[in-house]
């Protein structure tokens, strides 16, 4: 066992843990909401497809509608949703097998095949995008609340993120260093995601946290601030043009001999934007939401949300655009990443030559 393999396997080794816990409680296969995708009329049998997301928050919309409208089912998968709270714990899950497709920021899978040597590859975009930056209720600035000024307000400060290691982590020290400081200028705090994270910040126990919808407008409907809207621009100049930035991946060695599925769930994630995307299907498509968000959907505006969300959730292109974007800002904030690593080796490396277009 190499260097390289051995650390990999101790960074990995804590979040699968956790990894393996949070799949057994996984949302069981099956439609649970009206379906409005018909099942496959040749009566087939499903097949059985473990698909992690994100509870709690919108950045796996195209595939809570594909999984709560039918559309899996319809394009013959039997899917089982696993909540993961992090990158870190998905990229375990996956490279253990307890999970088929995870989702996390392309610039992780880049990392995960070009440094680890992770076999990952990217098989789908997932949503374009999407954090905002939201202080605690009764925060104190010392000066501007505009980038690059509003950083100086969070040295020293607790920030969260949903673990270290993650974009979350990531984006924070891109802020701090595109602002002249140090990206290690404040105490990076895991808090995991969802309702959760929702606690860490209006408890106090973090001063800001990397947000998500739609807990940032919850926070900010509890007396937080939503300080940078990063899905809207606000920010440094190499995080604007980041879309997907949420993306489905897989292992190669399960997409070698589970092909026929992974073109299945590309296929049905994409007819669930197409469906997302008409308006007059916007009522089941809130509806979808609300079943998957729980007492999240009691948010107010969270219709509206949805109906901003349908834009990002359609990003689902994996474009040598998109991946250049992505490469710009892991040579610029991840410096373990190689600086002379070209985009033709990294799409090569990080995307599947059937990703979606």
């Amino acid at each position: 066992m190499n260097k390289v393999t051995l650390g990999v396997r101790r960074r990995l080794k804590g979040a699968l843990v956790g990894s393996l816990i949070l799949a057994a409680s996984g949302v069981a296969g099956g439609i649970t909401a009206a379906s409005v995708a018909a099942a496959p009329a040749n009566g087939d049998k499903l097949i059985p497809l473990r698909v992690h997301y994100y509870q709690g928050v919108f950045l796996n919309q195209n595939a809570l509608i594909a999984y709560h409208l039918g559309f899996f089912k319809k394009h013959g998968l039997d899917v089982t949703l696993i909540p993961l709270p992090s990158g870190p714990a998905v990229e375990a899950a996956v490279h253990a097998g307890s999970v088929d497709v995870g989702s996390q920021d392309l610039d992780q899978t880049m990392v995960n095949t070009h440094v680890d040597h992770l076999n990952f590859t990217t098989i789908c975009g997932a949503e374009g995008s999407y954090y905002q930056v939201v202080a605690r209720p009764g925060f104190k600035f010392i000066g501007p609340k505009t980038y690059p000024e509003v950083m100086k307000s969070f040295v020293g400060k607790r920030l969260g993120v949903t673990a270290l290691g993650a974009d979350t982590n990531y984006y924070w020290k891109a802020l701090f260093k595109e602002a002249g400081l140090s990206p290690d200028s404040a105490t990076y705090v895991a808090t995991g995601i969802g309702q959760q994270s929702l606690s860490a910040l209006l408890h106090g126990l973090v001063d800001a946290t990397m947000g998500f919808q739609p807990l940032s407008a919850n926070e900010a409907q509890n007396g937080g601030t939503i300080v940078l809207d990063l899905s809207k621009g606000e920010g440094p100049p190499l995080t604007r043009h980041i879309s997907p930035q949420l993306t489905y991946f897989v292992d190669k060695s399960f997409l070698a001999t589970h092909e026929k599925a992974i073109v299945d769930f590309n296929e049905a994630i994409q007819e669930a934007v197409k469906f997302e995307n008409d308006p007059k299907n916007f009522g089941a498509v809130l509806g979808a939401m609300k079943q998957a968000m729980g007492p999240l959907a009691n948010t107010k505006g969270f219709d509206e949300i949805v109906r901003e969300t349908i834009v990002p959730s359609s990003a689902t292109g994996i474009s040598k655009e998109a991946v250049k974007a992505w490469l710009e800002f892991t040579k610029a904030y991840w410096s373990k990443f190689p600086k002379d690593v070209s985009l033709d080796t990294i799409y090569k490396e990080a995307v599947w030559k059937h990703a979606c277009k």
